[in-house]
């Protein structure tokens, strides 16, 4: 039995995204009105994102499986991982640089690469690529520009490892890091000043390894800066104790009513002034 079939047995619905089939998700404590789970069609692990609930369909509900194509499966990811950390991956092909203003300036955009493409990974969306820290892509992500689109991003290959972006010229300011959730979270601050600003691609995706390599680039403390919801305070919390444990010097920076993405040059460089004195 497949994952498809297992979850039509179960008569659970699902979205295709990829790699990955995005279903509401199976913790009993987690209302998720929106859907936010995501189950590898192929190996049947599933990860929600909003509550962090982790685990395998197939020991989950006690199913049978064929082992010998999970393995194959493993071992192909295995492979285009070494191939991919070894020598980067490339930009797709007839893509067109963006050279207009999307949420923050055309300049910005272009600092980071902002490009659209055609193909079911990039078509309706201004994608920017992701770099390790030797410079190397190592995946991209794309966010649709129409509001209304079923999947707001999308990262591609969907097995990619999502890295601190933009990890390959991260630069600290007196040894401080601002670290927020998303790109736009990260471009629109970046826009408004703000050259110390690094994201997680997901509150769900920071542990000890990123920290220590934020301490590799002379990363000293860091201002966590997250949605204000409860969902961005929780995880600041989190992510709060975590780098507290690795003796970083922390502040959790609660913006109250606003979004980091959406906080205007005026706040910005309030914001700035708070942390920085200047």
């Amino acid at each position: 039995m497949n994952v498809e079939d297992l979850l039509k047995s179960k008569k659970i619905p699902y979205t295709f995204s990829g790699r990955d089939l995005v279903i509401q998700c199976l913790n009993p404590k987690h209302e998720d009105s929106t859907p936010s789970m995501k189950v590898d069609k192929i190996l049947g692990i599933f990860h929600c994102f909003s509550c962090g609930y982790k685990g395998n369909l197939y020991y989950t509900f006690d199913e049978a499986y064929d082992k010998l194509a999970i393995l194959r499966e493993k071992l192909k990811r295995q492979i285009e991982d070494v191939r991919s950390a070894s020598i980067g991956l490339n930009f797709p092909t007839a893509i067109q640089w963006v050279d207009y203003d999307y949420r923050v300036s055309k300049e910005t955009l272009q600092e980071f690469e902002a490009f659209k493409s055609i193909g079911p990974d990039y078509e309706g969306r201004i994608t920017f690529p992701l770099r390790d820290i030797k410079n190397n892509i190592v995946g991209f992500i794309g966010k649709a520009e129409d509001q209304f689109a079923a999947k707001k991003y999308l990262i591609t290959p969907p097995n990619t490892k999502k890295p601190l972006f933009p990890l390959h010229k991260f630069k600290p300011y007196n040894g401080r890091a601002l670290l927020v959730e998303g790109i736009f979270d990260l471009l629109n601050l970046y826009d408004n000043g703000f050259n110390n600003v690094i994201c997680l691609l997901g509150i769900n995706s920071i542990n000890k390894e990123k920290l220590n390599m934020l301490k590799i680039l002379g990363v000293t403390g860091i201002d966590i800066c997250l949605d204000p919801d409860k969902a961005g305070q929780d995880a600041a919390e989190k992510i709060k104790e975590l780098a507290e444990e690795q003796y970083f010097h922390v502040r959790n920076i609660n913006l109250k009513s606003d979004d980091p993405g959406a906080l205007t040059q005026d706040k910005a460089l309030k914001l700035k002034t708070r942390l920085y004195g200047e």
